[in-house]
This record gives structure tokens, sequence and C-alpha cells, in this order.
């Protein structure tokens, strides 16, 4: 199952469905996207951009959605995996090993991350729906 039909059957009211007081799908959703830009803007360059680790920004309370929030909210996540992709394309081998800014770990281990944090959430995002559904 793709990260596209996975999103593709889940609708507004289903995203922001709360099971046991955890993060709801948007939220996930939401979080995926903030740490792609993280990756994004570091990679196009920018020194000062951060997420700061369980801030509102890393995990924004998401209660409500309208369906073109919603839309819109799935919309960004390809946006940015697009984005990323055309960005890592263009970077030098050598690159890779330069220490992200502000962190302690080098591109390379950057990029293995994103695609692990992305995995791993979108099991939650299936396993939460799957919940709901039910």
């Amino acid at each position: 199952l793709s990260v596209k039909e996975a999103l593709e059957h889940i609708d507004h009211t289903q995203a922001v469905t709360r099971i046991n007081s955890q993060h709801n799908i948007a939220e996930i959703l939401n979080h995926i996207n903030q740490w792609k830009k993280f990756t994004l803007e570091k990679v196009a360059g920018d020194n000062t951009f951060d997420v700061i680790l369980n801030s509102d920004q890393d995990w924004k309370q998401i209660d409500h959605l309208t369906s073109r929030e919603w839309q819109a909210l799935r919309d960004l996540y390809f946006e940015i995996n697009a984005d990323l992709v055309d960005a890592v394309q263009h970077i030098k081998k050598d690159w890779l090993d330069q220490i992200v800014p502000g962190r302690k770990y080098s591109f390379s281990d950057l990029f293995h991350g994103i695609i692990d944090h992305d995995i791993y959430h979108l099991g939650q995002i299936i396993i939460i729906h799957k919940m709901i559904k039910k």
C-alpha cells in the first residue's frame, strides 16, 4: 500500500478522529510534513530553520479539518516530497557526509532517517484508519 493509496481512503472526519487520546492521522501527517520541510530547508542551505522536538510545530494539535483543509494537508505531503526528490537529484555525493547545521548527524543520516520516519508513521496511519473503520 502506497502513501497515496492510504491517504486517498481517509476522509477529513477520519483524519481528526482520536483513539485513546493519541495523535490522530492529521497530526501524524502534519508531523511528517514538518520533518520533510526541515529536510528540504537544510538541503536548500537554510541554517536557521529548525523543528524543535515535541514542540507545537513538531506535533500541532488538530481537532477539526474541513474536507478542503485535509486535501491541502495531503497535497502538501506530495509537494514537499517532489521538491525533496528534485533537490536531492542536484546534490553532490561528497556533500552527503557533511553535518546538518544545528545537528550532530550527516545529510546521509538525515535522508535515511526521513525514509524510516515516513515508513514508521505510514504504518501508524494505516493502523489508526483500520481501527476507525471498525
